[in-house]
């Protein structure tokens, strides 16, 4: 099954398009959030660690979010459907790599965060830790997939 140039191309920048709409929204709606932040009265140590918990909130998101945008790239860089250049490697191996560190941002530094600096933590939903290691895993293989592409590039490279 093959897709046109073009077709792809305009896939990458309907993808580039939502990850600003969706950063917009992620913005509007931590901004509220902030907004609506129980401070804490005469502790500058808690209210520290009640920012420090909200920006650790927003780690996973933001590589998430970076991740669709280098798909974006994948998509928009394809001028033919068999071609795997340089640019079309390090599109997949910069999705793996941020899929591979927004992971444990969701899985461990979070709930840690939220644990240690908040009254909020050791509430995690195991739906939650299935859907980011699963989301871990898949940036794992992309990161795998864009090595083994950036070989094949190079084999072929050095044989023309």
């Amino acid at each position: 099954m093959g897709y046109s140039p073009q077709t792809l191309r305009r896939l990458g920048l309907l993808i580039k398009t939502l990850v600003v709409v969706v950063t917009l929204i992620l913005i509007d709606q931590e901004f509220k959030t902030v907004l609506n932040l129980t401070w804490v009265n005469g502790s500058v140590f808690a209210n520290v660690a009640l920012v420090f918990a909200f920006w650790t909130t927003l780690l996973a998101p933001g590589f998430y979010l970076i991740a669709l945008w280098w798909l974006g790239a994948f998509f928009g860089r394809q001028r033919t459907p068999e071609e795997f250049s340089q640019a079309i490697v390090q599109s997949l191996r910069e999705t793996g790599q941020c899929l591979l560190i927004g992971a444990p941002c969701a899985l461990l530094v979070e709930p840690a965060a939220m644990t240690f600096l908040t009254a909020e933590g050791g509430n995690f939903p195991l739906s939650e830790m299935v859907e980011d290691l699963t989301i871990g895993l898949i940036g794992l293989a992309l990161y795998v997939l864009a090595a083994a592409g950036q070989r094949v590039h190079d084999e072929l490279t050095q044989i023309v």
